[in-house]
C-alpha cells in the first residue's frame, strides 16, 4: 500500500471515529411518550400532509447550511394545530435519529398537544427513523404508532382515501417487499370497487421524481409502487418526502408532488437545463421555503394548498395551488 492511499485512510477512519463519537447512544431514558391511537377522531374534514420534520444533525451542516430549522418547525406544528384539520399524514423523518429518546422530546410535545384535540395522526417510516440502529428506531416509532403496518395501511377520511406505503425497501426482508406490493395492488382494486370512495391518495417517503441535488429519485418505489397508482382510476395524487423541497411533476397524465419542507435542511435542486424531471413549479428556485400541503375535496374537485413560510419567518401563505378534478 502506497503512502498516499494509507494517508487517506487513516484520514477517513479518524473521521469515521469522529463521526461515531459525536452521535448519541441508544440508552433507553424511560421518560413518559404519547400513543396515538386516534380515538375520538373525525371521519371527515380537512386533510394535512406534511414530511420531513427532522432537526439537523451536526454533520449534515457540513454540506447544508441551517436556516432557522427548529423554529420552522415549531412555526409549522403551531400553524397545524391552529388549523385544527381532521387528520394529519406524515410522510417520514419524524426526527434526526429514531433510535434516541432525546430527539423524540419536541415531536412528542406536539403529538400530546394532537391527541388532546382530537386529531388524526397517521405517519409512514422515514430512513431516519431507521438510522444507526434500525430496531431501537423502529420500535421507538411503533411504540407510539401500534396502528402502523410496515407493508402499507390505508385511511379514509369522508369520500378520500389515503394510502401509506414504507419506501425502506433496504429495511424489508424479499418477503415483506412481495407481501407489500400484493396488499396495495389488492387494496387499489378494492378501493377501484368501493362506491364510497372518490379519490384515492398514496403516501410514501421516498420520492419517486425529485431535483434534489443531495437525495436521487427512488427506483424502489417507481418500480413497485408508481405502476399500480397509474394503472387505478381513483389515484390521483402521489405524495413524496425525502426532498427537502416542495416540487411538482407529471408524469402519464399524474401528478406527483415532493413535499419535504417540515424543518430539516433545505437541499438545493437542479434547475433550469440542469432539471433531471420538469418541476411545474418552478424551474428557477434551487431553494424552496419550508412548507406543509392541505387538502380538502369539494364538488368533485380534490383542493390542494401549499402553505409555505415566509423567508421572514413572521407568516404563512399560499405559495402554490392545485385542483385536480374527479371527472
Amino acid at each position: 500500500m502506497n503512502n498516499n492511499r494509507k494517508t487517506v485512510l487513516g484520514a477517513l477512519f479518524v473521521l469515521l471515529v469522529i463521526l461515531i463519537w459525536q452521535l448519541p447512544l441508544p440508552i433507553e431514558t424511560g421518560k413518559d411518550f404519547p400513543v396515538v391511537d386516534n380515538k375520538g377522531i373525525s371521519p371527515d374534514g380537512e386533510m394535512i400532509f406534511i414530511s420531513d420534520t427532522q432537526e439537523p444533525i451536526w454533520v449534515e451542516t457540513f454540506v447544508l447550511s441551517e436556516n432557522h430549522n427548529l423554529l420552522a418547525r415549531k412555526l409549522i406544528f403551531d400553524e397545524i394545530l391552529k388549523e385544527k384539520p381532521a387528520k394529519v399524514f406524515h410522510l417520514g423523518d419524524i426526527t434526526a435519529l429514531g433510535y434516541y429518546d432525546g430527539e423524540w422530546e419536541p415531536i412528542d410535545n406536539f403529538l400530546r398537544k394532537i391527541i388532546d384535540e382530537k386529531i388524526g395522526f397517521f405517519p409512514t417510516l422515514g430512513n431516519h427513523e431507521l438510522m444507526i440502529f434500525p430496531e431501537t428506531g423502529k420500535a421507538n416509532f411503533m411504540k407510539r404508532f401500534s396502528f402502523y403496518s410496515e407493508t402499507g395501511y390505508c385511511v379514509k377520511n369522508g369520500k378520500t382515501a389515503v394510502v401509506m406505503l414504507n419506501s425502506n425497501f433496504d429495511n424489508l426482508t424479499k418477503e415483506e417487499i412481495e407481501k407489500q406490493n400484493k396488499w396495495y395492488e389488492n387494496k387499489l382494486n378494492a378501493l377501484e370497487k368501493d362506491s364510497t370512495v372518490s379519490a384515492v391518495i398514496v403516501g410514501v417517503h421516498h420520492s419517486p421524481f425529485t431535483n434534489s441535488k443531495i437525495v436521487s429519485p427512488n427506483e424502489g418505489v417507481q418500480k413497485y409502487f408508481v405502476p399500480p397508482f397509474i394503472a387505478s382510476e381513483k389515484c390521483k395524487i402521489f405524495l413524496g418526502g425525502h426532498g427537502h423541497a416542495f416540487e411538482r411533476f407529471k408524469f402519464k397524465g399524474k401528478d406527483f408532488l415532493v413535499i419535504g419542507g417540515g424543518g430539516g435542511l433545505q437541499q438545493p435542486l437542479y434547475t433550469g437545463d440542469e432539471e433531471k424531471f420538469k418541476d411545474l413549479y418552478s424551474q428557477t428556485k434551487p431553494l424552496r421555503m419550508f412548507h406543509f400541503l392541505k387538502y380538502n375535496l369539494e364538488n368533485d374537485t380534490m383542493k390542494f394548498t401549499v402553505e409555505m413560510l415566509d423567508s421572514t419567518f413572521a407568516n404563512f401563505h399560499e405559495e402554490y395551488r392545485l385542483d385536480v378534478p374527479l371527472k
